[in-house]
């Protein structure tokens, strides 16, 4: 089975793109774990959940529609902690200082435009007759 991912982006995979990014990310994060840091227990976890990430992007990708379910349910989950850090995060607020409300606050507003948008393109919650 071959998998033809989407040539651009669009509402109806945005968050797939975000996720097939942040896998990315994780894969190169556990090669150089694993070559320069020379550890091998705590990036093999690591890459045990990089496959289940790299696997649920691309059923997502294929319009599986329990994969994007998932993928929207991941990112409402971190949307809403992007919300209630704008409030309570002390951490976050340390280390940013002045930069931590805008581009949190930018980070919520788009992540949520993009919820959203995925939510209705992909028509996840309306029940099909």
């Amino acid at each position: 089975m071959s998998v033809c991912l989407p040539a651009k982006f669009s509402y109806r995979n945005s968050l797939e793109w975000v996720t097939a990014f942040i896998t990315c990310l994780l894969v190169l994060g556990v090669i150089q774990t694993f070559i320069i840091g020379r550890h091998f227990i705590i990036p093999t976890a690591i890459l045990a959940f990089v496959i289940l990430l790299g696997n649920l992007t691309t059923y997502a990708f294929m319009g599986r529609l329990w994969a994007k379910k998932i993928v929207f349910w991941l990112y409402l989950i971190f949307t809403s902690h992007l919300f209630f850090a704008l409030f309570w995060a002390k951490k976050y607020r340390e280390i940013l200082e002045q930069a931590f409300v805008p581009s949190f606050t930018i980070t919520f507003i788009l992540f949520a435009f993009l919820l959203i948008q995925y939510n209705r393109k992909n028509r996840l919650f309306i029940r099909s007759k």
